[in-house]
């Protein structure tokens, strides 16, 4: 029997520029992810097996009735593309909120395949496995390039490594608050114009609120929230990250970041958090 920990960690947008729906259906986006160190925990126990079997256990109902869980998928495709049989149980601690824009659902997918492919007696090659990551959803390469910040653009397929950065950041929302990212898709539609790509890259988080936006702003009725705007005046930058409804807000000092969130309203879920300056080992094996 094999056992494998992953640590799935969570991505926030910094900037999201929104472009045309390309012709196979999907909008063309151009931002710049970046890993922050909030993250969820898969602990895996498999072994070989004359067919595949998998079953997920989850701490928390995060799933609506019906669908399967991208976990589950990442495994079975493994298994379909490398031939492959295993019996596989999975126990999902979830940290990483649901429908708020920090790619948790992806970033489990990307921990999946890396995992299977370290325990397994046949090789796919990271070339394949970002094949595979791009099957699975728009998101999932970023967390399988084993980058801990990058320049996104196509889908979410085309990306090159950036200076990462470590500033103490507050993710903020309203549990109640979800965006289901399809229909945030949907609803831009109706623009009369489309943005260009986002300005070149800096590591002056004191000017990210100036160059970069998100196309996604509109939906956040956070950003409009008074007691909002007074606890992200606290930090250097505040953006919405991906579709929401999370929110970041950037400090430059960890002591003012924890000062603003103890300020915060109760209505208000602060999950204090740091961007990664580098990308942390995320598979370990475990008795």
């Amino acid at each position: 029997m094999t056992r494998l920990l992953v640590k799935a960690y969570a991505k926030v947008n910094i900037g999201l520029s929104v472009l045309a729906r390309r012709p196979d259906g999907y909008h063309g986006i151009d931002s710049y992810f970046h890993l922050v160190d909030l993250h969820d925990e898969l602990r895996l126990s498999l072994e070989a097996a004359t067919a595949t079997s998998v079953l997920v256990h989850r701490d928390v109902d995060y799933l609506e009735e019906g669908v399967v869980d991208l976990v589950e998928r990442a495994a079975r495709l493994y298994s379909q593309e490398s031939g492959w049989t295993f019996s596989l149980s999975v126990d999902v601690s979830k940290r990483i909120p649901s429908q708020a824009g920090l790619g948790g659902g992806s970033s489990d997918a990307a921990g999946m395949l890396q995992a299977l492919e370290e325990a397994s007696p046949v090789k796919l090659g990271q070339e394949r496995l970002m094949e595979l990551s791009l099957r699975l959803g728009s998101d999932v390469p970023f967390f399988s390039s084993g980058l801990a910040a990058a320049h996104v653009w196509g889908r979410g397929e085309c990306f090159e490594a950036i200076s990462p950065v470590g500033f103490p950041v507050l993710i903020v929302r309203r549990p109640e608050e979800k965006v289901q990212t399809k229909e945030a898709y949907r609803l831009l539609d109706g623009r009369s114009s489309i943005p260009g790509p986002l300005p070149a890259w800096t590591l002056d988080a004191g000017q990210w609120g100036r160059l970069y936006h998100n196309d996604f702003d509109f939906l956040q009725g956070m950003r409009r929230d008074e007691a909002f705007k007074a606890l992200a005046s606290q930090g250097v930058a505040d953006m919405t990250t991906g579709s929401g409804s999370c929110q970041l807000i950037v400090f430059q000092d960890v002591k003012v970041r924890d000062r603003a969130a103890a300020s915060a309203p109760s209505s208000f879920e602060i999950i204090p958090s740091f961007l990664l300056s580098s990308r942390p080992e995320n598979v370990l094996s475990f008795c």
